[in-house]
């Protein structure tokens, strides 16, 4: 059985999550031993927009009813 698209959309909030607080413990480490982290921070940037759109999508999928 396959996910509806409301499932799929939950999932993905979920894994830009997981990814986002990943990204932001790298951030700290990298912060912690005095290394450059403006890659790990635009990355970070990235993922943040990656789930504003991936919950708008989700708050899209439940208006419609699915």
């Amino acid at each position: 059985m396959s996910e509806t698209p409301l499932a799929v959309a939950i999932r993905h909030v979920a894994e830009a999550e997981q990814r986002r607080d990943q990204q932001i413990a790298l951030v700290a480490e990298l912060a912690d031993r005095g290394e450059d982290r403006a890659a790990a921070e635009d990355m970070l940037r990235e993922i943040k927009q990656t789930l504003r759109l991936a919950r708008a999508q989700q708050a899209l999928l439940r208006v419609l009813g699915d």
